[in-house]
Order: C-alpha cells, then sequence, then structure tokens
C-alpha cells in the first residue's frame, strides 16, 4: 500500500503539495481560532470535588466575578474618590454585568482598601451562566470602560472570568513566540546535518503542516470535550520533533537508494516502502500509548492525549505523502549520499561492533543498570 501511496505522490505531486498547501493556510486560520476555544476544567467530572462545585454552582444565585484593581493615588483624595465612584457606574453598564460594588458604595467594605490607603478593588458582578465566549467579551469591555478613567492611577481587570482568556491569550503569544525562535534555529542545524538548503527545508516544511494539521483536528475535539491551552504546547513540541525525525530518516533513506542508482521515482517508492513503514509503525506505537491517558477520565490527561494524537497522525502522514511528493519534485537536486558513508559513520562501526559480541554488548548494558538505583531500572 505505501509503495501505492509513493506511486501516485510522485505522478501527482503538484496536486499534493498544492493540498497540503491549502491544509496549511487553513490551518493558520483555524489556529488562530482554536485559542479562543480552549477551556481548562477544574477536574475530572466523576470526582467528589468536581461534583460538589457543580451543585454549588448551580445553586448558587449569583454568577462569575471581576475584579477591578485601581492602584496609585491616595483613596482619600475627593479626585480619587469620585473618579471611583464613576467608574464604578461605567462597568454596571456593560453588558451581562449585573452590578459593581467599591468601598465607597458599599458600606462596611473597607476590607476593599489596602492598608497603605493607595489601592482598592471593584467587584464586578456578571449574569449568572453567561457563555464562555460571552465572558471573554465582557472581559475585554471592562478593560475598555476602565482604561484612563482614573488619574494618576494603573487600574487592571482580572478575577475568574479574565483568567481562561489569559491563558489562552499567553498560549497563542508563546506559540508564536516559540516558532520565531525555534524555526530560524532548526533550519540552521538542518543545514549542516543535511549539506543542503533544500534537504533542509524538508523537515521544515513537514513542521509547519504538521503543527497546522495538528491544529484543525484540535479544533474540532473543543467541539466533543474541553481542550486545555496547555495542548498547543504538546502540539508545537511534538509536531517539530516527529517531523524532524520522520524527516530524517526518508532523506537518509532516499539518498541511499539514489546512491545505489536508482532513479528519483524509483528511490521514493523504495524509501517510502522501508522508511515509511518505520514511520507508519513508530507514528501508530506512540498514539496508542498516548490514548491510554483517556482511561483515566482526568482533563490534563485527556488534553495531552489529544494534542498528542492528533499530532502524531498527522506527522504520519505528512511523512508519506508530502514527503514523497518534495523528494519527487526535488531529488534531482539533492545531493547524494556515498555508499560508504553510513558504514563508515560512528553509528555504522558501533552497529558491526554490537552484532559482533552481542552477548558482550547486552551484558554490559546491563551491569550500569545494576544494582537498580532507579524507577525506570526497577
Amino acid at each position: 500500500m505505501l509503495t501505492t501511496i509513493a506511486r501516485f505522490c510522485v505522478r501527482r505531486r503538484r496536486w499534493v503539495l498544492g493540498a497540503w498547501m491549502l491544509l496549511f493556510v487553513a490551518g493558520i486560520a483555524i489556529g488562530s481560532m482554536v485559542f479562543g476555544r480552549l477551556h481548562d476544567s477544574n477536574g475530572g467530572a466523576g470526582t467528589e470535588s468536581v461534583q460538589g462545585y457543580t451543585i454549588m454552582r448551580h445553586a448558587s444565585s449569583t454568577g462569575p466575578t471581576a475584579v477591578v484593581l485601581v492602584k496609585g493615588p491616595p483613596l482619600s483624595a475627593p479626585a480619587t474618590r469620585a473618579a471611583i465612584i464613576a467608574l464604578t457606574a461605567r462597568l454596571e453598564k456593560v453588558l451581562n454585568v449585573t452590578g459593581a460594588i467599591n468601598a465607597y458604595t458599599s458600606p462596611g467594605d473597607r476590607a476593599l482598601w489596602s492598608g497603605d490607603g493607595h489601592a482598592s478593588v471593584i467587584i464586578v458582578s456578571v449574569r449568572k451562566d453567561t457563555p464562555e465566549k460571552a465572558q471573554k467579551n465582557v472581559v475585554t469591555a471592562l478593560r475598555a470602560a476602565a482604561r484612563n478613567t482614573v488619574p494618576g492611577a494603573t487600574v487592571q481587570v482580572g478575577g475568574d472570568i479574565a483568567v481562561n482568556g489569559d491563558e489562552n491569550t499567553a498560549a497563542m503569544n508563546d506559540l508564536y513566540r516559540g516558532e520565531a525562535i525555534a524555526l530560524p534555529v532548526l533550519l540552521l542545524a538542518l543545514f549542516f546535518i543535511f549539506r543542503g538548503w533544500r534537504a533542509a527545508l524538508l523537515p521544515l516544511a513537514a513542521a509547519l503542516t504538521t503543527v497546522s494539521g495538528a491544529l484543525i483536528l484540535l479544533m474540532g475535539m473543543t467541539y466533543v470535550t474541553d481542550v486545555a491551552s496547555y495542548s498547543v504546547e504538546v502540539v508545537t513540541l511534538f509536531g517539530l520533533a516527529l517531523a524532524v525525525d520522520y524527516s530524517l530518516l526518508m532523506v537518509k533513506r532516499f539518498r541511499e537508494a539514489r546512491a545505489s542508482g536508482a532513479d528519483v521515482p524509483a528511490a521514493v517508492e523504495y524509501t517510502t516502502a522501508t522508511a515509511g513503514r518505520t514511520v507508519t509503525f513508530s507514528a501508530l506505537t506512540v498514539a496508542a500509548a498516548l490514548s491510554g491517558l483517556l482511561a483515566f477520565g482526568d482533563p490534563t490527561f485527556t488534553s495531552v492525549a489529544i494534542g498528542g494524537i492528533s499530532t502524531v497522525l498527522v506527522a504520519m502522514a505528512t511523512a508519506v505523502t508530502l514527503l514523497p511528493a518534495l523528494l519527487a519534485a526535488w531529488g534531482p537536486k539533492l545531493k547524494m549520499a556515498h555508499r560508504q558513508q553510513a558504514e563508515d559513520g560512528f553509528f555504522g562501526k558501533l552497529a558491526r561492533r554490537v552484532q559482533r559480541r552481542p552477548v558482550l554488548a547486552a551484558a554490559g548494558v546491563s551491569a550500569c543498570c545494576w544494582p537498580p538505583r532507579c524507577r525506570s531500572c526497577m
């Protein structure tokens, strides 16, 4: 089957490359939307703590709250008092806000003042059962309404309804920042490993399409279950690592086939049939191992499993379709490996020595782990 796939990718490489390009563009568009749907759950639905929290939330007559911190000028100043009271009135007019209190308008709420008299908080109540997306809109509106309203003061909006949105924003920024740093460094390292720009761009193209494709699957899973924000980090790490790993194997096998005298189509078919089989079994093994995390029913493990499985499956599809198409297009311009390069290398020599004395090598490795001193050896 892999040979048939490789033959199709060689003959229809433009169609394959165009399809992956469309998937990459769609992944970028959808990837920017997935952050708005990520949600950190409080725990497994079957745990007693979550069941108790759910009972109290349904029984309570109040909704979530936002906290507005005003810090800077002395609170005893008439101008500060008037500005905070006016700010409270503005916050009460925000859609889905049911009320707001501060230390001036709520008698006995002196606890809302700081000890030094230079900071105070405004407690904003939000309508109960407000949808999560609407809660984020409330936070955005509160921050817009609070901007530059108290002269000489720093005004910040936080609280329960702001935490999840801020976490998603931080995850999105971390993803963009991490890729902006990792991808150039990765490209430079791959250039020295592959000894050429075209070969170095193959893993990079696989990594970008893997991450973008996994984000599409992640977006779909958000409609089925809660997916935490750190699943994006899982997608990024798995996407880069697996794409580079699979690309190294595929390109290495392709160069060896070309060095043995095979033309480009035959080398691509041989590479996909051999290295592609290794990639497929490796990816399915990792996906099966990660699926075991779903049995725990814990949102933390579930988010890791969803992000990891999505990335592994897309990385496998990239390795057996996109890479053969790229190899078919760029194959004639890629440098061929020397026939004895693998055998003359460090790992080639090490493999031959181990095969000559397998019992001695096994005994040496076992001696390093005896007596067991760590949990992995016990």
